[in-house]
Order: C-alpha cells, then structure tokens, then sequence
C-alpha cells in the first residue's frame, strides 16, 4: 500500500511547528473519528465526512500560519480534503475506503507536525 503522505515534507527530519488553531483544529477532528466508533456504515461515515469537512473548513479558515509551515500543512490537507468528500458519496465501498485513509491520515498528524 503506498504512503499516502509520502508527498508532505518535513522539517529537516523535525516536525513543523503549528498554531493553537490548527492543533485544536486537528484535535476535534480526531475526536469526531473517536466519538463515531467502528461502525462502517454509510450513513455514518457520511455524517462523519461532514463533520470532518466542517471542521477542516473552520481551520482553513482560521489560518493563520505562514511560510514553509504552512506549505507542508497544506500539502497535508490536499492528501486528507479529498478524501472527506469521498465520504459522503454514493459508492459505499469507496466511502469507506476514504473513511479507513482518513482515520489513518489523521492519526499520523503528530508525525510531520507539533
């Protein structure tokens, strides 16, 4: 399975620093995964999408970070937007696979920012 983030950067090897906005931002957003629980059904995973989708639009936003920090994060959304979008659609299977990189795209958050 390729790396879904193997196009975001990082700091030298160091993780980029963020804002209390996008921290708390990504927090809710990992909270909202948590609060849905496991189940996998559709119509679960598109309230989810779009609570995630509300959330990530609140920390687009409210942006306030700049240079090379903010690029990586926005390398780091366009992986992770598409994908909520993928959320809400139709096609169940492919819905739920956007739900599984989510989560997983979330999760590894902490890996390229602090």
């Amino acid at each position: 399975m390729p790396d879904l983030l193997a196009g975001v950067s990082r700091n030298q090897g160091r993780r980029w620093t963020t804002d209390e906005h996008t921290r708390s931002s990504i927090a809710a957003m990992l909270a909202a995964v948590r609060a849905s629980g496991d189940d996998p059904g559709g119509a679960t995973t598109a309230a989810l999408g779009q609570r995630l989708r509300e959330l990530a639009n609140g920390l687009i936003a409210g942006c306030r970070m700049s240079g090379p920090e903010h690029d990586a994060l926005h390398d780091y959304l366009e992986v992770l937007l598409p994908r909520l979008a993928a959320m809400g659609g139709a096609d169940a299977a492919l819905a739920a696979a956007a739900r599984q990189d989510v989560v997983a795209i979330l999760a590894r958050f902490q890996d390229y920012f602090e």
